[in-house]
């Protein structure tokens, strides 16, 4: 049986939900696109693929702890 690394990160933007009820629907919505149009370049530049979006965080897998910890810093 074949082994292999596995790194799974997490994202979310810290004090969205109380932010979002500071603005109007269209701003949070050009937040989260500014937030995926940042952030899913460079988890693609490590290798990393999206899982899954919800809201404001990212569910990411990497092939290695290094590149998550690439794509993170």
């Amino acid at each position: 049986m074949k082994t292999a690394n596995l790194a799974i990160v997490f994202t979310d933007i810290k004090g969205f939900t109380e932010r979002t009820s500071r603005q109007t629907l269209e701003q949070n919505e050009a937040l989260l696109r500014t937030h995926h149009d940042l952030l899913a370049p460079i988890f693609r530049a490590f290798h990393g693929r999206i899982i899954k979006e919800i809201g404001d965080a990212f569910l990411v897998t990497f092939e290695s702890p290094t590149l998550a910890v690439l794509a993170g810093a």
